[in-house]
């Protein structure tokens, strides 16, 4: 216990250069936290996406890409409860697909200007074109009441540019509707969605039928046999998409570098603290020779010395990864907003099916199945990644500051435990 107590007074021995040490230890720790904050938010960002896609499968009219439908046909209604009865479906969505008129307050040069319709079953979840639910952040969701009612829930980001709150009206197709629910979502597309009920969406486009249908499976394995018997059971007549090979796979392949990325900071950082405090406890352990010789001769042993010198070297990176860990609280949002900048995940441009660049929607007031194209311009993105200090990077902080200061102190402490107090004398 007393070679433990030396070892922690002595990390104060030297206060300018213990300061310095203990600024570049903490920036380092910082540093390697906001990496495994960064790394474990995208992670859990993924699997919230792979629950809210990676068991939606997409059925639409053959030959119709994602919202370029060029085929004149649409799904008759009576799928949606023809697919229900399936096995391994949790539930169907019926889809209808329209187009308000462009947003205003853009800034110059963006993009996206067109407010999507998704007309949906009310009381179900709310899917955006190319898979994915939303969530009603405000207000609340389409209700199984709602059928045949001329209510809304809006995008985001529709919501800032228009200023609409709960209660205001909005117009679709010269249409109000009262705006029930505000949402929000990872995939950029959905911040400029209205969804309404879609029989009132039937009626107001002048559509006979559905634009697409989203199936859920139970679970991920359910999701190729159900894929093949909508195919086996509808033929060429319908285009059969499984949103988990598509979009989730994009999604995988870019994440991949920005994990290699983060993982590659959290190693130069770790090796950067390593070699500090390998270098600080190397100095001391030659400045502190006679000291050393003086111990030994009146009686200290090696294990003394190593315990003395080795309980500095931890005590030294646990006061660096506390700081840290002070700094990191401080800093961490804003350096994770930084990084999530510089390494952003989008999806490439050549789109999977679905989600492509191009798109076209039921013209307004055409008769059924008629189409335009416009230029989406969709980019999906995983949405921003919340960082925050939880008690477990907290105790990895801990744990890695102890390593560090086992490691980058070893080598020192075991130099000092072998010096012999004959050769410091002659030294002197």
């Amino acid at each position: 216990m007393r070679n433990l107590y030396r070892g922690l007074r002595n990390v104060w021995r030297n206060r300018s250069r213990t300061v310095i040490v203990l600024g570049i230890l903490s920036l380092a720790a910082c540093l390697g936290l906001v990496m495994l904050a960064v790394e474990e938010g995208i992670g859990s960002q993924v699997r919230r996406l792979e629950q809210q896609v990676g068991t939606i499968i997409e059925v639409r009219p053959a030959g119709a890409y994602g919202m370029m439908a060029v085929t004149d046909t649409l799904l008759p209604p009576s799928m949606v409860e023809e697919i229900a009865a399936m096995d391994g479906v949790a539930q169907v969505s019926p889809y209808v697909v329209g187009r308000m008129s462009p947003l205003t307050g853009l800034r110059p040069g963006e993009r996206g200007g067109r407010r999507l319709v998704f007309g949906v079953a009310p009381g179900g979840e709310l899917t955006v074109m190319g898979g994915g639910q939303v969530e009603v952040t405000a207000g609340r969701n389409l209700e199984p009441e709602d059928a045949g009612r001329a209510v809304a829930v809006i995008g985001s980001r529709i919501a800032e540019l228009e200023e609409l709150d709960l209660g205001d009206e909005i117009l679709i197709e010269n249409r109000p509707f009262s705006v029930v629910g505000i949402h929000e979502s990872g995939l950029r597309l959905a911040a400029m969605t209205v969804f309404i009920p879609y029989d009132v969406a039937l009626d107001v486009f002048g559509l006979d039928g559905l634009s697409q249908i989203y199936v859920r499976a139970d679970s991920i394995g359910y999701v190729d046999p159900l894929r093949e018997a909508l195919i086996a059971r509808y033929g060429d007549t319908v285009d059969v998409i499984a949103q988990k090979d598509n979009l989730m796979a994009r999604l995988e392949d870019s994440l991949a570098s920005l994990t290699s990325a983060s993982r590659l900071g959290l190693v130069l950082s770790l090796l950067a603290a390593g070699v500090v405090v390998f270098g600080t406890m190397f100095l001391v352990v030659r400045e502190r020779a006679r000291e050393i010789g003086i111990l030994k001769a009146i009686g200290a042993g090696r294990r003394d010395i190593l315990l003395q010198f080795g309980s500095e070297a931890v005590f030294l990176s646990l006061l660096g990864a506390i700081v840290g860990l002070g700094l990191f609280a401080v800093m961490g949002p804003a350096l994770a907003s930084t990084v999530q900048q510089v390494t952003a995940v989008q999806a490439p441009t050549a789109l999977p099916r679905g989600i492509g660049e191009f798109g076209a929607l039921p013209r307004p007031g055409a008769v059924p199945g008629g189409t335009q194209i416009f230029r989406a311009g969709m980019a999906m993105a995983i949405g921003t990644v919340e960082v925050t200090l939880t008690w477990a990077l907290a105790a990895r902080a801990i744990l890695g500051g102890v390593a560090l200061g086992l490691a980058g102190g070893l080598f020192p402490s075991l130099m000092a435990a072998r010096l012999k107090p004959a050769e410091v004398i002659r030294r002197d």
